[in-house]
């Protein structure tokens, strides 16, 4: 079932206006925009893809430090499809042959399915963190409280202290 459009962010909302009149959130959450701590027990693969992706997300300044467990989930999933590619790669075919009641079959090999299974998982990711160019359009950067000291710097772009 389709879920709709995501929420626009709070800070988009006061700087846009908020034509639905609807209550924003007085308690919301703002993390720190920092790169999280790698977890220590990432697969080879899942860990080179965490040091490269920690780089390029936190570059475009949408990392907070709250976005550890959904980085190793894309880590992780590109992880799997690597290996499941290889696992394809070595066994020489996306299909096998078997015999069954009615005769012969062809099937997928199973780390087909794990394959797909992961690319769908890391488009989902990527659109979360803006990697790609049509969701880089709708994700914002992140923003250090330090950066934005009243809502006239939201407006303006600048610091109530320059």
């Amino acid at each position: 079932m389709a879920q709709g459009r995501k929420p626009k962010p709070t800070h988009l909302k006061v700087v846009q206006g908020n034509p639905g009149k609807r209550a924003l959130p007085a308690n919301e959450p703002k993390p720190k925009r920092d790169r999280p701590r790698k977890p220590a027990n990432l697969d080879g693969t899942a860990s080179k893809i965490w040091d490269v992706l920690a780089g390029e997300t936190d570059n475009m300044g949408v990392l907070t430090t709250a976005d550890g467990p959904a980085l190793r989930m894309l880590c992780e999933a590109w992880s799997d499809f690597f290996e499941a590619k290889r696992i394809i790669s070595a066994y020489g075919s996306m299909t096998y042959e078997t015999v069954g009641a009615a005769g012969k079959m062809v099937k997928l090999h199973p780390a087909q399915k794990v394959k797909e299974n992961a690319d769908s998982r890391i488009r989902q990711w990527f659109t979360e963190f803006g990697l790609t160019p049509s969701a880089r359009s709708k994700v914002e950067r992140a923003f250090d409280e330090d950066e934005c000291d009243t809502i006239d710097d939201l407006f303006t772009g600048g610091s109530a202290a320059g």
